[in-house]
């Protein structure tokens, strides 16, 4: 299985109904929260949506709320991350600290100089 399709079992298994789910495919780059925040942004506004759900791994929730929340704000969009049951072992919860500490302090900044 795929992970979009896996993803879309389990979504239908908490009662979203199969037709409300589109799975979205965003350019590959170096930063990839960066890129699905700035991706799904540029979705969101042009459908106009209200609100984004967002589901990630535990370790990834604050990476994932620090940079999509960024892209949100002022923008009236309500965001709502949740945990998977996902589990991570040492050396995957060490990678995703340095990454959160380097989004915080270097990526996200420097982005928003940048743009």
């Amino acid at each position: 299985m795929t992970n979009d399709e896996w993803a879309i079992d389990r979504l239908v298994d908490l009662g979203v109904r199969k037709a409300e789910i589109e799975p979205v495919s965003l350019e590959g780059e170096f930063w990839g929260t960066l890129a699905e925040a700035k991706g799904i942004s540029a979705l969101v506004n042009t459908r106009s949506y209200r609100g984004v759900i967002l589901v990630t791994s535990p370790y990834h929730t604050m990476r994932a709320w620090l940079t999509f929340s960024g892209f949100f704000k002022g923008q009236g969009i309500h965001l709502k991350i949740y945990a998977s049951d996902d589990h991570a072992n040492l050396r995957e919860l060490l990678l995703e600290f340095f990454k959160l500490i380097s989004y915080e302090y270097i990526v996200i900044p420097v982005y928003s100089i940048v743009c």
